[in-house]
């Protein structure tokens, strides 16, 4: 009975090393050419799977701080890419929040702008004082810069200063000036307020600088100041702005007031409001006389003799004058007769017989005057008011309620129009929420009408679930997956399977392969036997086709091993 030796099996690597050999040079290098290609598609989809996500951490950094924010991040072993186009800096999405931590804790990125902290630099030996002043204005421009650039919307600010030096020669100094130039975010802007807001900081923080001689222009060129020409216009700009927002105010009475009866949604209001903006100076003076108060009095009383008084008058020659006639005594005044009494003529004589002197007369009558002034002052009262405008001349409300909703048996709601009383209760809820005045003319309106539908206000959804990024670090698994799956199976398990079949018909052709171990060991082989015939043809490839001549030549082997 004759032994048999197994052959190699057709997928060993032996009969793929055979297959490899026995192909023509030309398809050996294709095949060597396709290996090396899957191997570095298949090293290529490996580390493009692998590769993080990169986010964006700062953006349009300046040439000082990327070199600064780079160097840290090497430090700190955290890869970056960067955009040399932009100055964009980017990290992986995981490193992101780790990264700013780090760098904000070594003070980076630092900003183009330098503050006051240049102050604090050596400034070297034998500056000059015009160099000094430089120094100081730009690190004021640059401190202005950076708070003017905390704001919402703005990218990146500056600011230029134009302070005149002082000198104590020139009696009409030039007044400073100020410039400053805004970068704002795409598809942003400023508003009049953040405008004013801008100016007034740069006036405040430079002595002797007023507000109207700081300019303020963006990136496209437009100013956003108001130059000084246009006071007027930018007068009737705030009155119209004043206006808008006193009927706001109204319309936001109303409809909170109606909502909590008529229910949410179910009013709408609209207020036109005529504001007189003219101011008023008004100076009142009122009398009262009949509340007549006594300011001040005074009294004089003077009491002089008749006879017998010196001579007076202005002292000189004219006053030393004798009386007319040349009579020194006064004549007697003449005394009224009275019935059986006697004069004093008579009654001189018949006592002594002589004429009585002036001294001894004893009625002499004398002057008396009295004065009396007295000022009264009335009740007076002045009043200087200054009426400010911004006043409501007429108010003009127009109020449309919504019908009302109603249960009916089947459980179905309908709508029902209301009532003239609730009509009525709602304009006069109205009328006290607006602070009605007849008197100035006010209108109200209130009215009932049916509401149309409207459309369901979507609700507020989160982030969308393409918009997060575990979905694109898994959609890139699964593409590298899928790609790497339709390189080995589409591209080198096809290549592997031709190679393997012509080894396999090599190995068929050639038969059976010795083993030297008993040549290595010096013992004579057995002597070959005869091998059986197979019990039926092996499968062999189509290799009549390829090679009509190893067909033959195996078919001569199994003729001669039968023999």
């Amino acid at each position: 009975m004759a032994d048999s030796t197994p052959s190699l099996p057709a997928g060993s690597p032996a009969a793929l090393i055979q297959g490899f050999i026995k192909l023509p040079a030309s398809r050996q290098a294709v095949l060597l050419v396709a290996l090396a290609a899957c191997i570095a598609s298949v090293i290529g989809i490996v580390l493009w799977a692998r590769t993080p996500d990169y986010s964006l951490l700062y953006g349009s950094l300046e040439e000082r701080d990327a070199a600064q924010v780079v160097a840290a991040l090497e430090k700190a072993a955290i890869p970056y890419r960067l955009d040399a186009a932009t100055g964009a800096l980017r990290v992986p999405s995981t490193a992101v929040h780790e990264a700013r931590l780090k760098l904000a804790a070594e003070g980076l990125p630092k900003g183009s702008g330098s503050g006051l902290e240049m102050l604090s630099q050596d400034p070297g030996f034998g500056v000059s004082r015009f160099m000094e002043n430089a120094r100081y204005q730009h690190a004021v421009e640059g401190e202005l810069a950076r708070t003017i650039g905390a704001m919402d919307g703005v990218q990146q600010v500056r600011v230029h200063l134009a302070i005149p030096e002082r000198s104590v020669f020139v009696r009409d100094r030039d007044k400073p000036t100020a410039s400053v130039m805004l970068q704002l975010y795409r598809g942003r802007s400023v508003d009049d307020g953040q405008v004013a807001a801008i100016v007034h900081l740069v006036s405040s923080s430079v002595p002797d600088l007023a507000a109207s001689r700081v300019t303020v222009v963006d990136q496209a060129g437009a100013l956003l100041t108001r130059p000084a020409g246009q006071a007027g216009l930018n007068q009737s700009g705030e009155h119209y702005d004043y206006a808008r927002r006193l009927e706001q105010d109204y319309v936001r009475r109303i409809e909170d007031l109606l909502a909590a009866v008529v229910g949410p949604g179910g009013v709408r209001a609209k207020v036109s409001a005529e504001v007189d903006f003219e101011v008023t100076e008004r100076t009142r003076e009122e009398y009262q006389p009949d509340r007549a108060v006594l300011r001040s009095s005074q009294e004089e009383s003077t009491e002089s003799a008749a006879a017998g008084t010196a001579s007076g008058g202005v002292p000189g020659t004219l006053s030393n004058q004798p009386p007319q006639g040349g009579s020194l005594a006064p004549e007697a005044a003449p005394v009224p007769a009275v019935a059986g009494a006697a004069t004093p003529a008579a009654s001189g004589a018949a006592a002594g017989g002589a004429t009585a002197t002036p001294a001894a007369s004893a009625s002499t009558p004398k002057e008396r005057s009295s004065r009396s002034v007295r000022n009264f002052e009335i009740d007076r009262t002045i009043s200087h008011s200054k009426l400010a405008g911004g006043g409501v001349k007429r108010l003009t409300v127009a109020v449309v309620v919504d019908d009302r909703l109603a249960s009916a048996a089947d459980g179905k709601q309908t709508r029902e129009p209301r009532s003239k009383e609730e009509l009525d209760r709602y304009t006069a809820l109205v009328r006290d929420a607006v602070g009605f005045n007849a008197e100035r003319g006010d209108s109200i309106n209130v009215i009932n009408a049916a509401f149309m539908p409207g459309e369901p206000t979507p609700a507020a959804s989160g982030t969308p679930v393409w918009e997060q990024s575990w979905l694109w670090q898994a959609a890139r698994l699964l593409l590298g997956a899928g790609a790497l799956a339709a390189v080995l199976l589409g591209v080198l398990r096809p290549m592997l399977r031709s190679v393997r079949q012509a080894g396999a018909a090599v190995i068929a052709q050639t038969g059976p392969a010795t083993t030297p171990a008993l040549a290595q060991t010096g013992e004579l082989s057995p002597a070959p036997q005869r091998l059986a015939a197979p019990a039926g043809p092996p499968p062999l490839p189509d290799l009549h086709e390829q090679d009509p001549q190893r067909v033959m030549q195996v078919m001569r082997n199994w003729m001669a091993a039968d023999a």
